[in-house]
């Protein structure tokens, strides 16, 4: 028998069984274990999943192979499984035993688990039941089990069957949730004679849905559609609002076309651009229910996201990495999500997937990932996108989108400005007077039986207040519904000032109508001001605040900030809520507590210590984490309009900056004893990184840049530390921790920290804009870094030497050649005042780098034989230079190969005859033998400390030595009858390479490609986005030899798009010279030329030179 109570969903009333609740939470306790021992039946989903051809798949791989790739299959099994609340009970070969608390859950993790296996080599069916189960220590038993089994195995060809009673709890939920599934009647199941059964099933598909949106509910009128449909709602908590849209019929209209339109008239991505408070997240919330409530007219995966604050501030960038690693795993790349690879590569692969099949992406208030007006610096555009991920989201869906992506913004989007048609960025303008008079009439003459009272008005009244607040959508809002609850009198709506509105001041009227809002509740008794003191707590989040953090605030009180709401009980708590959703100034919704892994503090500062002598110490496998005191269950988040937000912050900080300061010092606190001491991944870091805002804002300077950012989030700043960048990546995040030490933005610390925390913040922040590929903004704060180090009283030469050499690499990646060997002298200098060994070793290698770009190569190669022998004194062990050292080393080694590789493709055979008859191709040879020695030593050094970027740069020098090797020694074996000697992929066939102008495989082995997949996966990984277009270079040469033209291109085009961003000039240059030498092309040939001249890369001017040359045979 199926017990009823077996599908409740999740947010189950006090009378769920006991297992379902326990089994509600996010990983299954041990209470849940040992209630279920105790219990004789347990009511729960199974699911049964099992892959397909197995057997064929262990002969053809191997037993070993498959047993890695079943593995990778099971890590992705219990990804997905704990995403949606399950627990793994058993494996059973291949096949995957889950149990889950409900129809819901169980078939959002089957399919989720169906599309994504974990390789794409596995195909696999599952089977899902539910009803009651017998628990026996960690198994289960009964009919319910047999029962799972048995109709997994009905799924023959793969896909999805369930059992009828699971079909009843999914549209129990929602019945638009039956549409895309077969019915089948009167199933006879193996062993379950003779009874049949109605079972559904839902056809194999690697582009089926990952989960069931829970919180979506059933829609008033549905049509069903052909195929499921995955929806989700991340981060996105419905305003207080109108419950209809008035006066936007032209812009509902235009995203119906935009949805329907299709090539050549593809509109890919629609920008909505307007002050806040006009009414884009209504818009657009409203045209997404119509949508919904037509079936989602095709829509296969619906993804909508809200940036919280709508504001133009840098500190609030760090939701942008939270954004990017969610929508990875909705649309299918979970591995990549949790990876460090960089923010620009992760936002192509995003683009990817979304644009593969017909999705909608809606990005709400995109302004604080944008550049704000104003003076940004050289290179910088007002609303250009700051975060690589979502510019590169943006551009690629621009370019290509088989569905559509809405974003509403403050500011118009620079980065799409060039796609035109494509990518239309309407404003919105505010409402006419007819639409304001229409929303009047609503908010003032309500219809609905639970709002007797009526306040009468005339079509002229409501039109002269619509002209006054000129048309202002929330305006119009607040001010409806203060006159109906407050006021009741139309006459009465002179009384708000809006004289006093400052038409500069986005929402200066809404503010006026706040001023009334804030008398009326507070002379309202005691449940106005309890709803008062809600208002204004709101005031100190930038986000939705969720329930744990606010009960910090509430008990003890705070005087003037949440006095009125001491002592109250969870009952009377909820009341106050529910008194602000009444009157449209706040909205509730559910919220659950992340589960994170993490270290002690015992454990963090002991291994900081190990740090600082020079060591990396094991300090073993996180623990569980159980925070001081959770909020009460069924505590809910709660939000207001990010422009209330806004005026309750300036209300409280201005007149009363105690309980301002207070407040923001209780939430530090509150989140500093949230997680671990040191929490694993970036959700666990989120808190610290919100604890270091609110630490600034209560004036707690030191506390949050050393206690958090430094011992937490970096976990130290010696050889071991920098956690959330060098595991992580998470340069966005650190960045915007960074600018809550600001002042102002990149030019002035906060004068509460001395001087030389303030030159090491200045720091900080330039490495981070660098590495995130802003390199204009990152000089500034560098060259004050370095000023402030050389001016201190005594100077701190060891600073000074980091920051000149930090300086002269940036630089030198703008495109300053000159400037940068001017500061790598000085970080010399510095360095040898200072009396660090590290340093002198560090400083000549940047100081030789900078040489070599500058073509001064026997000055450069004199430093890097100084260095070497430094480093070889200060760590015997390693005699090498290493790191990115010995990356650059390498470099230089290399440089006559690469110049004789590049004239091999050219086919400038004199080159090959001087190379025989002086022994040079002897000396290239042996140049690569040698770097091939040095880089698989270093790699063995650093791969077992998992450092990403030393990984990868070692690779790539490996990649490289084997690939001009390559080509050297068949120009040499036939004159120099290159991979180019004929026709250039340009000027022939698509199928150019398959013929014998390729290089033949015994000359580029297996193991080339290897090195050059790591480089450029290791690049990626590392974050760095200044180094990935090395990466990408030498694979689009590798690329060619091998007869890829098109993958050639693809790789210069992907340099390309991020070198222009940076600006990063010297690869700008060496983007043309490939384009140009590749394929033919006399103009990227002359725009190196151009480049070279201005930049001073006279490193290149040789390869320049034979490039014209060889151009003199190229087809006109």
């Amino acid at each position: 028998m199926i017990r009823p109570d077996a599908n409740q969903p999740p947010n189950a009333s006090p009378g769920t069984p006991p297992a379902i609740r326990l089994a509600m939470e996010a990983t299954p306790s041990p209470e849940l274990i040992r209630w279920a021992e105790s219990a004789e039946y347990v009511p729960l989903a199974v699911v049964f999943t099992d892959v397909i051809g197995s057997t064929r798949l262990t002969r053809s791989l191997g037993d070993e192979k498959w047993k890695e790739i079943r593995e990778t299959h099971f890590r992705r099994a219990r990804e997905a499984m704990s995403s949606q609340r399950g627990f793994q009970i058993k494996t059973i070969g291949d096949a995957v035993m889950a149990v889950f608390p409900n129809s819901v859950n169980a078939v959002s993790f089957a399919m989720d688990l169906e599309r994504n296996t974990g390789d794409e080599r596995i195909r696999i069916r599952a089977g899902v039941h539910i009803g009651e189960l017998e628990w026996n220590k960690l198994d289960v038993f009964g009919n319910t089990v047999n029962m799972a089994a048995r109709i997994c195995r009905m799924a023959k060809g793969g896909g999805i069957w369930i059992s009828e009673q699971v079909m009843q709890g999914l549209v129990a939920r929602n019945p638009e949730w039956r549409a895309g599934w077969t019915c089948h009647e009167n199933v006879s199941l193996p062993g379950l004679e003779p009874d049949l059964y109605r079972l559904w099933s839902l056809p194999p598909s690697r582009d089926g849905g990952v989960a069931i949106d829970t919180q979506r509910r059933p829609a008033a009128t549905t049509t069903p559609s052909t195929v499921p449909v995955l929806v989700s709602h991340h981060q996105r908590i419905a305003r207080g609002g109108a419950a209809e849209l008035f006066g936007r019929d032209a812009e509902l209209k235009m995203l119906d076309d935009a949805w329907s339109s299709a090539p050549p008239n593809k509109l890919n991505v629609v920008t909505f651009v307007a002050w806040g408070g006009v009414g884009k997240t209504a818009l657009v919330n409203e045209w997404v229910n119509r949508l919904a409530r037509d079936g989602w007219r095709g829509a296969r995966r619906v993804f909508e996201w809200s940036f919280y604050s709508q504001g133009s501030d840098e500190k609030r960038a760090a939701s942008a990495d939270t954004f990017t690693a969610a929508a990875l795993r909705f649309f299918g790349d979970p591995a990549l999500a949790d990876s460090p690879a960089s923010a620009w590569d992760k936002g192509v692969r995003l683009a990817q997937l979304v644009a593969q099949e017909r999705s909608l992406l809606v990005l709400d208030g995109l302004e604080p990932l944008q550049h704000p007006p104003g003076p940004g610096g050289k290179g910088v555009q007002a609303g250009e996108i700051k975060e690589p991920a979502v510019a590169a989201l943006l551009r690629g869906l621009a370019r290509n989108n088989a569905g559509l992506c809405v974003v509403t913004t403050r500011e118009r989007v620079t980065d799409l400005s060039s796609f035109g048609a494509a990518a239309p960025q309407p404003d919105l303008d505010n409402l006419s007077e007819e639409a304001g008079s229409a929303l009047l009439r609503r908010l003032l003459e309500p219809t609905d039986s639970k709002r007797v009272h009526r306040v009468e008005s005339t079509d002229a009244e409501r039109r002269a207040i619509s002209r006054e607040v000129k048309g202002h959508a929330l305006t119009l809002q607040l001010l409806g519904s203060y006159i109906h609850k407050a006021l009741r009198d139309v006459r009465r709506w002179r009384e708000v000032k809006f004289v006093e509105a400052d038409a500069i001041v986005q929402g200066g009227h809404a503010f006026r109508v706040m001023d009334g809002y804030v008398k009326w509740l507070g002379e309202s008794g005691e449940a106005g001001r309890r709803q008062l003191a809600v208002l204004r707590v709101m005031g100190l989040f930038d986000r939705p605040a969720d329930p744990a953090c606010l009960a910090a605030l509430r008990k003890p009180p705070i005087a003037g900030l949440t006095d009125a709401l001491g002592g109250l009980s969870d009952e009377e708590w909820n009341v106050v809520l529910s008194d602000l959703e009444s009157i449209g100034l706040a909205t509730v919704a559910e919220w659950e507590r992340p589960r994170v892994k993490g270290y002690d503090e015992e454990t963090g500062r002991a291994s900081m210590k190990t740090q600082q002598r020079g060591y990396r110490g094991d300090i073993g496998e996180p623990g569980e984490f159980t925070p001081p005191a959770p909020p009460p269950a069924g505590a809910v988040a709660v939000d207001v309009h990010p422009l209330i937000r806004e005026y309750f912050a300036a209300r409280v900080r201005e007149t009363n900056p105690d309980a301002w300061r207070e407040g923001h010092a209780r939430l530090f606190g509150h989140l500093c004893a949230s997680v671990p001491y040191w929490p694993e991944g970036m959700e666990g870091l989120q808190p610290l990184y919100q604890a270091v805002a609110h630490g600034c804002l209560a004036g707690l300077h030191e506390k949050a840049r050393a206690d958090v950012f430094r011992d937490r989030i970096l976990r130290g700043t010696e050889a071991g530390g920098y956690y959330s960048i060098k595991t992580l990546g998470a340069f966005g995040p650190d960045l915007g921790a960074v600018a809550c030490f600001f002042d102002e933005a990149w030019t002035r610390v906060s004068d509460k920290l001395t001087e030389s925390r303030r030159s090491w913040l200045l720091g900080e922040a330039a490495t981070r804009l660098r590495a995130l590929g802003r390199l204009t903004e990152g000089v500034g704060p560098m060259r004050a870094a370095l000023g402030m180090a050389v001016t201190a009283t005594p100077p701190d030469w060891h600073n000074a030497a980091r920051r000149a050499g930090n300086l002269s690499e940036l630089q030198l990646t703008l495109g300053d050649a000159g400037a940068a060997v001017a500061d790598g002298k000085r970080s010399v200098e510095h360095a040898d005042r200072s009396g660090d060994e590290f340093q002198r070793i560090l400083n000549r290698t940047t100081h030789a780098d900078a040489l070599l770009q500058a073509d001064r190569r026997d000055d450069a190669r004199a430093l890097f034989v100084e260095a070497e022998a430094l480093q070889g004194k200060r760590q015997p062990e390693y005699q090498r230079l290493y790191s990115v050292r010995g990356f650059q080393y390498c470099d230089l080694i290399l440089s006559d190969a690469e110049r004789a590789a590049w004239r091999c493709v050219l086919d400038l055979k004199s080159e090959i005859s001087d190379f025989k008859s002086a022994n040079a191709c002897d000396d290239v040879t042996n140049a690569c033998n040698d770097v091939t020695e040095r880089a698989t030593q270093t790699l063995a050094w650093v791969t077992p400390m998992n450092w990403l970027l030393d990984i990868g740069l070692d690779n790539l020098t490996l990649a490289r030595a084997a690939l001009y090797r390559a080509v050297l020694s068949r120009g040499a074996a036939e004159g120099c009858e290159s991979v180019a000697g004929g026709p250039s992929p340009a000027d022939a066939d698509p199928n150019y390479g398959a013929d014998d102008k390729t290089l033949p495989a015994a000359a580029l082995t297996a193991l080339t490609y290897e090195h050059m997949a790591a480089a450029v996966d290791g690049l990626r990984r590392a974050g760095t986005t200044h180094h990935i277009p090395r990466g990408l270079l030498t694979r689009a040469i590798y690329h060619f030899v091998i007869g890829d033209a098109a993958a050639a291109a693809r790789d210069l085009d992907e340099a390309w798009e991020i070198a222009r961003r940076g600006p990063m000039r010297l690869h700008m240059v060496d983007v043309h010279l490939h384009r140009a030498r590749l394929f033919r092309d006399r103009g990227a040939l002359e725009e190196a030329a151009r480049l070279i001249d201005e930049t001073g890369y006279h490193r290149r001017d040789k390869e320049l030179a034979d490039a014209r040359a060889a151009a003199r045979g190229w087809p006109a």
